[in-house]
């Protein structure tokens, strides 16, 4: 089974990113977006990683759109 790397990133899917000041970001890559209602000291990591606003990006990527930030990867991946 191969996965369509259109609908999937490993940033997103496979681990959470969290800035130098503790915020819940989508990944390294992007630094449009950061969900600042969620931080490191304050909300479990868990709790960040499996947050409503996280799952609705991955839904976004899983129904074929681009989420904000991800044309990096996105621009990459068509030039590859």
């Amino acid at each position: 089974m191969s996965i369509d790397k259109t609908k999937y990133c490993v940033y997103l899917n496979n681990w959470p990113f969290v800035n130098n000041k503790g915020y819940l970001g989508m990944c390294c890559k992007n630094n449009k977006v950061l969900f600042e209602e969620y931080n490191i000291k304050n909300t479990p990591l868990k709790e960040m990683w499996t947050s409503l606003e996280i799952q609705q990006q991955r839904d976004i990527l899983t129904g074929g759109k681009m989420p904000v930030g991800c044309d990096i990867c996105f621009n990459h991946e068509k030039n590859v």
